[in-house]
């Protein structure tokens, strides 16, 4: 791809991206208190240059001088994190996720501890199911590759296309994880086969919310929210102590249409993260392609609308969120009940309408205008319509 679409396929994701913040809507009571260290209320701003081509909000209450602090803090590491996990650039003086990739069959790389721990995270994960396969770099960059001719195409009123099975068998590598060699000790990555390449977009966002809430909590920070491109952070109780409300926001590849099919009311501190089809998608024909790729498949799933994921761990809540859509709704509570088993407590919302293949039964099942939305027993007393 020339420079040019690349540069358009850029400014198409940035902006498809900016409409994440419809994912989950936070409903705030306003406090403001006079306080020896100045006035406390609430502050929120949105920066667009943290990289991982979104935004991230975030909103505290607090003093102005606490908040530009933390606020700094959120951008400064959002930046660093992008840098480590960047799939497609360089940076001066950082071994990052493309000089690991760039390095298969060559060489190891040293790498930073926080990239390391994201690798480890990612793989632990792959134990509990291969539909999450962050080893999968080369299929996931034919489905990236396809989507942005796609969305050119799309922007100019035209249909995109799609790759040929042959063409995703080709990428499609049954043994990469078995290619990738770390050692914890040396903080050393190593690719042993040049055709394999990592790709964490699946977790990398999630990690880095993970790492930001672990800092600003702290220092202190106790109530605030940080919003990640709808990777969400609930952080500590609202001011005014009642539950943190977050609407589930309707999957609708329509900018017009806007508003929430359930509300999820939820006390203290968690992570909330939203998969779906509607934000990085281009259409074939009409129909929506998203971006999430199931690798026992080889193909972006088609199962449901979007899946939201309630959890204490925002690395795990990216993770399962990203698992869960390429799942039937029944896989998906016996994958829940697998994470359950191995010490991690996650719940779920599925949400589906008459374009899915089908739409599973269930007396606890909510009907939302021409949506069908379900959840994990966990939730039943959370949510409402």
């Amino acid at each position: 791809m020339n420079e040019k679409k690349a540069t358009q396929a850029r400014s198409w994701l940035l902006l498809s991206l900016c409409f994440l913040v419809l994912i989950v809507s936070i409903y705030f009571v306003l406090q403001q208190r006079s306080a020896p260290g100045g006035t406390v209320r609430q502050y929120s701003e949105t920066l667009t240059d943290v990289g991982f081509d979104t935004f991230v909000t975030y909103t505290e209450t607090t003093d102005e001088e606490s908040y530009q602090a933390h606020l700094a803090l959120v951008q400064e590491r959002f930046q660093y994190y992008n840098g480590l996990f960047d799939y497609y650039h360089t940076y001066d003086g950082v071994n990052n996720l493309k000089t690991i990739n760039d390095s298969a069959g060559k060489k190891a790389v040293i790498v930073e501890e926080p990239l390391l721990e994201c690798l480890l995270a990612a793989r632990t994960f792959y134990t509990y199911s291969d539909h999450f396969d962050v080893t999968q770099g080369a299929l996931l960059n034919v489905w990236h590759n396809y989507r942005d001719a796609g969305a050119e195409a799309n922007a100019q009123g035209e249909s995109g296309t799609l790759p040929s099975s042959d063409e995703l068998e080709a990428a499609y590598n049954a043994k990469s994880w078995e290619a990738v060699e770390i050692d914890e000790e040396n903080h050393s990555v190593y690719i042993n086969d040049a055709s394999v390449s990592i790709d964490l977009g699946g977790v990398a966002k999630g990690f880095a919310v993970q790492k930001l809430y672990e800092e600003l909590t702290a220092q202190g920070v106790d109530n605030a929210i940080l919003n990640a491109g709808g990777n969400v952070m609930l952080i500590g109780e609202k001011s005014d102590g009642t539950p943190w409300r977050v609407g589930v926001q309707t999957p609708s590849t329509s900018s017009l249409e806007s508003g929430d099919v359930a509300i999820l009311s939820l006390n203290g501190s968690h992570a909330v993260v939203t998969s779906g089809d509607y934000q990085r998608y281009y259409e074939v024909d009409g129909a929506i392609i998203s971006h999430i790729v199931d690798p026992t498949t080889r193909w972006p799933s088609q199962l449901m609308r979007s899946v939201t994921v309630v959890c204490d761990d925002s690395t795990m809540a990216d993770c399962i969120s990203t698992t869960l859509f390429t799942m039937t709704y029944e896989e998906g509570l016996r994958y829940l009940q697998t994470l359950k088993e191995n010490g991690i407590q996650a719940e779920a919302v599925w949400v589906f309408d008459d374009s899915c293949p089908s739409i599973p039964q269930s007396d606890t099942a909510i009907r939302s205008g021409a949506f069908t939305v379900l959840v994990s027993d966990g939730l039943t007393d959370a949510i409402s319509s």
